[in-house]
């Protein structure tokens, strides 16, 4: 028999708008693939010998990778990206 887990939402910081102002002053949500974040991701794959690495950026709305190994574009609906 397969055990179901909970899974509780994480309380909201204090600070939420802070961090997602600066997310909005640098811009970097839904741009195109930047040489030197693919290669950040590269880089991680080998140091830490695993086949998938994302770097995601996390607004109020939504999840979204701007730069991926060994993952595919794209979530199944109902997640965002």
């Amino acid at each position: 028999m397969i055990k179901k887990l909970k899974m509780t939402k994480a309380p909201i910081p204090s600070n939420e708008n802070e961090p997602l102002q600066d997310l909005l002053d640098y811009a970097l949500m839904d741009t195109a693939e930047e040489e030197d974040f693919d290669e950040i991701v590269r880089l991680a794959s080998n140091i830490c010998n695993t086949p998938i690495s994302l770097i995601s950026l996390v607004d109020s709305d939504r999840q979204w990778f701007k730069a991926r190994v060994g993952w595919k574009k794209g979530l199944p609906q109902g997640y965002s990206e």
